[in-house]
C-alpha cells in the first residue's frame, strides 16, 4: 500500500475527463444518477475525483466507501475519512476524538456484519490511509497545476497555541500557493510547516466560505452567474471581489452547504447541499454537484479571468521536486 502524503499530483489526463463530485455522505443513489447523466466512463479514460466525505448522514455509506475499490476513483480525505480513521484507531487529530464519528452520522459503523468489518479494516481502511488532503492535477507538459481538490480550505493557520479553522481568523488570511503544495508532493516542507494544522484546516476549514456565505451584506458584495457549468447541467456561482489568491490555481472543495457554488481567492465551493435533502425527504434525490474541471477551467478563461499579475510563474514552482504520478 502506498504511503501517505498530504499533496499527490496526477498527470493530465489524456484521454477522457476529470470530474469532481462534491460531499456525498452516503447518497449513493444520487451519485449514480449523476454519474449517469453526465456519461462518465472510465473506459474512455474518465476519472472521479471526491472532494471527500463520502459517508455519513446518508442511506448508503457503505456502498459509497467501498468506491474506494474503483480504480477510477480517486479521494482527498475529508473531516469524515479522518473521524472514521481515528475511530479505527488509525489517525489521531488535534481537531476530533476516536467516538466523534458516530453523533455525526457515523452510526452505519453499529451495522456493519462481522465481514464488513474486516473488510473495513484490512482493505478500506489502509487506502484511505493512503489517501492525501490535497490532490493537484497537472497540464500535459506537467510542469503547472491545472487545478487542485481538498476538502475544506486551503488558509493557513494562525500562529496562535489554540487554533480553530472553523472561526474567524484574528490575522489577515493567507493562502498556500502552488509552489509549496509542489514541495509537499515531493516530500519536502515548506517553511513553518505544521502537518496536524494543514490536516486540520483542509479538513474542518470554514474562515474562506465566509466571504461569500454572507452575501448580503453591504461589505461583502458578490458578483453572480448562472450559467456555471456542471457535468450534468449548470447551476447559479456567487463570486467575491477576491475570486483569486495569488500563485494558487483553482481549488475544488466542499464541506460547507450552500445554496449555489461560490468561489473566492481560488476555491471553488460546491457542497449544495445533497444530504440535507436526503435527512429532510428520506430520499436519495438531493442537489449532487458533479463538475467537469476541463469545461470549468475553460468558462474562467472566458468569463472570470485571472489577472495576469495574479499568474503563477511556470518557471519557478512546480516540477523541481516531482515525485511520479500516481
Amino acid at each position: 500500500m502506498a504511503k501517505y502524503k498530504p499533496v499527490l499530483q496526477h498527470g493530465h489526463n489524456r484521454q477522457g475527463r476529470d470530474l469532481v463530485v462534491s460531499d456525498i455522505h452516503g447518497c449513493y443513489d444520487s451519485l449514480m444518477r449523476v454519474l449517469d447523466q453526465a456519461k462518465f466512463d472510465p473506459a474512455c479514460g474518465d476519472r472521479l475525483f471526491s472532494v471527500g466525505d463520502l459517508i455519513d448522514r446518508g442511506p448508503r455509506s457503505w456502498d459509497t466507501l467501498k468506491l474506494l475499490n474503483e480504480p477510477w476513483m480517486h479521494l482527498v480525505r475529508g473531516n469524515h475519512e479522518d473521524m472514521l480513521l481515528s475511530a479505527l484507531d488509525c489517525f489521531d487529530s488535534i481537531l476530533h476524538s476516536s467516538v466523534d464519528i458516530y453523533p455525526n452520522g457515523g452510526k452505519w459503523l453499529i451495522d456493519l456484519s462481522d465481514e464488513q468489518i474486516h473488510e473495513l479494516q484490512t482493505l478500506i481502511a489502509p487506502k484511505l490511509q493512503a489517501s492525501p488532503h490535497v490532490r493537484s492535477v497537472l497540464n500535459e507538459q506537467g510542469d503547472t497545476v491545472l487545478f487542485h481538490i481538498a476538502h475544506a480550505e486551503l488558509l493557513r493557520p494562525g500562529r496562535n497555541r489554540y487554533f480553530d479553522p472553523t472561526q474567524d481568523s484574528d490575522t489577515e488570511a493567507v493562502f498556500y500557493d502552488d509552489a509549496e503544495l509542489a514541495l509537499l508532493a515531493a516530500g519536502q516542507e515548506p517553511a513553518d510547516w505544521d502537518e496536524d494544522k494543514f490536516v486540520a484546516t483542509s479538513t474542518w476549514g470554514r474562515r474562506a466560505v465566509r466571504a461569500v456565505m454572507s452575501d448580503s451584506l453591504s461589505d461583502r458584495p458578490v458578483t453572480w452567474f448562472n450559467d456555471f457549468p456542471m457535468a450534468q447541467g449548470a447551476t447559479r456561482l456567487a463570486v467575491s471581489p477576491t475570486p483569486y489568491s495569488v500563485g494558487l490555481s483553482p481549488v475544488f472543495v466542499g464541506h460547507t452547504i450552500l445554496d449555489r457554488a461560490a468561489m473566492h481567492a481560488s476555491h471553488i465551493f460546491t457542497d449544495l447541499g445533497c444530504v440535507g435533502t436526503y435527512r429532510s425527504t428520506r430520499e436519495d434525490n438531493g442537489m449532487l454537484c458533479l463538475i467537469d474541471a476541463q469545461k470549468t477551467l475553460a468558462w474562467l478563461k472566458e468569463r472570470l479571468p485571472r489577472p495576469e499579475d495574479e499568474q503563477a510563474d511556470p518557471l519557478t514552482p512546480m516540477a523541481r521536486g516531482k515525485m511520479p504520478l500516481p
